[in-house]
């Protein structure tokens, strides 16, 4: 995928490791400047968020290892800034890490000096009542790769911060797990805002970590670009696609075009018992500037088309007494494909025999950039993906919720577990490999995975787009795209985030109620000018 350079990145614990020890190591940064950058890009970030000044006051609550060392070293620079700053670490000379060491030497002698308004106690200080007379409790107790319950102290330390009025939490909140996004304890810290140091980390996007990070601020601490490239290539690690990145990729419109050069879009969607899924697929494809859309599906489907969205051209096809498509709807199809960029198999389809049968023939017969969603995947996970060729299967979107994750892995003989589930950058690539296509797992957020392991996570996430009929909305979003010239992944990548865009404007603008699918299709074309210029 191009345009890389311009999405940011999502390191698993083991890649942020390497990526701290390349950067002292071979490229020379000694730790400690690292941990001071971080510590002042923290300590900035904390004292404009809080608004803190001459006479407040913060708590900050700091383990022995090198998290620890950042909120000794935020403590130092606070109490610099005129600000009323106590410490209660567990640290001690010699069982400390080597850089909190430095940093806790360097408070003891401020403390000494009587440099600023500053204390540094013990865990059997009255942490509690310190955290409730606190403006602001800064949690640097555990850092990334910790696992399993809080032990004493860390824990009572922990559920002190349940008085305070505001929770900063450094890297991760303490008690969660910084790889798989699940609280590992009932004290793990519920922070306002979370300061993650050089990278996002996969736990603070999923699960119970991101309810516990609340608001994530990245802190720019000085590690090379490339070495961001090395760790990206680590098992578990990801990209935040950005604005600028889908801005740079999104197909611009040239001033002479016209219906056919723009894109178009073949669908294949819908049955009698449901023809809305077409309706919402065909329409998101033209919204997304596809210049000709043919759905082709029911009678009954061709119909409620012709009411909701009469630009969409209609094919009827042959449909069983069920009011399903037949196999028979196949050479029609392979025939309207010969014309089209891209195609759409899937929503609303249902799960009938003769439906199977037609997707497995058009799957085989018609080489197009395919998006296969909703019961195209259903049927998928009844046949043997050997009969498709490697080929073709590069050429697929595969748009799963995890229902119909399920159904597919289960069909490859390698069901699903929790712990699966709680490692979505770790599974989903393995699985785009495996199946050879690039794969969009929907969820909170979505992961996007290409078969060579390059992998994105969704930046936002919006429960408005819980919605009945938003799948379909995003799947003909990414055939729209692909019609226009954007590879499967970059299409793919493309409209998860503009439909996530479109959310958070429809939200943003709304007083409540829920979203509407067809509320998505409407907003489409304003937040691809306004946000994205396209």
């Amino acid at each position: 995928m191009e345009r890389l350079e311009l999405t940011r990145p999502v390191l698993s614990t083991a890649a942020m490791r390497d990526a701290d020890r390349a950067t002292i190591e071979d490229f020379g940064i000694p730790g400690y400047t690292l941990m001071e950058s971080a510590s002042r890009a923290a300590a900035t970030s904390i004292q404009e968020r809080f608004e803190l000044g001459a006479g407040s006051r913060v708590l900050v609550l700091a383990g022995h290892g090198n998290n620890g060392g950042d909120g000794l070293a935020i403590a130092r620079i606070l109490a610099g800034r005129r600000i009323a700053v106590t410490v209660v670490t567990t640290a001690a000379p010699g069982a400390s890490s080597p850089d909190a060491e430095k940093n806790l030497a360097l408070l003891m002698a401020m403390v000494r000096e009587g440099a600023g308004d500053l204390r540094v106690l013990g865990t059997d200080a009255p942490v509690k009542k310190l955290a409730s007379e606190a403006d602001v409790v800064i949690d640097a107790l555990l850092g990334i790769g910790v696992t399993g319950r809080l032990r004493e102290p860390i824990r009572s330390l922990a559920l002190a911060c349940r008085s305070a009025k505001h929770v900063v939490a450094v890297d991760v909140p303490s008690g969660v797990d910084s790889d798989r996004g699940v609280a590992t304890d009932d004290a793990t810290v519920r922070a306002e805002l979370t300061i993650t140091m050089a990278a996002m980390k996969p736990g603070l996007l999923f699960g119970e970590g991101r309810a516990a990070a609340g608001e994530v601020v990245v802190a720019e601490i000085g590690i090379p670009p490339h070495i961001f490239r090395g760790a990206l290539m680590q098992p578990g690690s990801a990209r935040l696609a950005t604005d600028e990145m889908v801005t740079a990729l999104l197909p611009k419109r040239a001033g002479d075009a016209h219906k056919n050069s723009a894109g178009r879009v073949l669908v294949m969607a819908g049955s009698d018992a449901f023809t809305g899924a077409a309706a919402l697929a065909s329409m998101a494809a033209g919204r997304t500037g596809a210049g000709y859309v043919t759905c082709a599906s029911t009678p009954s489907v061709r119909a409620a088309i012709d009411a909701q969205s009469p630009a969409t051209a209609t094919v009827a096809l042959p449909t069983s007494p069920t009011g399903g498509l037949t196999a028979d709807a196949a050479e029609e199809i392979v025939a309207r494909a010969a014309s089209a960029d891209a195609l759409l198999i899937g929503p609303g389809l249902g799960q009938e025999p003769s439906t199977v049968a037609l997707i497995a023939e058009v799957l085989e017969r018609v080489d197009l950039p395919i998006v296969i969603d909703a019961d195209g995947l259903n049927a998928l996970a009844k046949l043997d993906l050997e009969r498709f060729t490697p080929e073709q299967r590069a050429r697929w979107v595969l748009t799963p919720h995890l229902g119909e994750f399920r159904r597919l892995v289960a069909a490859a003989g390698r069901p699903l577990d929790e712990a699966d589930l709680e490692q979505r950058t770790w599974l989903t690539p393995r699985w785009a490999a495996r199946l050879g296509s690039t794969l969009l797992l929907k969820g909170a957020p979505t992961v996007t995975a290409l078969p060579d392991g390059t992998t994105f996570v969704a930046t936002e996430v919006h429960s408005s787009l819980a919605v009945a009929g938003a799948g379909d909305v995003l799947a003909g979003m990414i055939a729209g795209f692909m019609s226009q010239g954007l590879a499967p992944a970059e299409a793919a990548v493309c409209a998860q985030h503009v439909g996530n865009a479109v959310a958070a404007s429809w939200t943003a603008n709304r007083a409540g109620g829920a979203m509407q699918p067809t509320d998505m299709t409407e907003a489409l074309p304003q937040v691809l000018r306004e946000r994205f210029g396209a």
